[in-house]
């Protein structure tokens, strides 16, 4: 996996957005969390969780859209 931020396309709200994912590998238990930016603006941390779905574990958008996000990453790194 990589530690170089990458870009997504996903729907927030009404409209797509490009988006910038900068990969945060937690080493000591393997644990992956995915600071996810639209242009300067911090929307978030998205965390995969042990049963394959992604939860923000900090900030405040829908769970659609932590699973669209998701989604794309996990296309990413496919």
């Amino acid at each position: 996996m990589t530690d170089e931020a990458f870009y997504v396309t996903a729907r927030i709200g009404l409209a797509d957005y490009s988006l910038t994912v900068f990969p945060i590998w937690e080493k000591e238990d393997d644990d992956s969390y995915f600071s996810i930016r639209k242009q300067d603006e911090m929307l978030g941390v998205l965390h995969r969780t042990a049963n394959d779905r992604w939860e923000w574990s900090e900030g405040g958008l829908s769970q659609d859209e932590a699973d669209d996000i998701g989604n794309k990453i996990d296309a990413f790194y496919d």
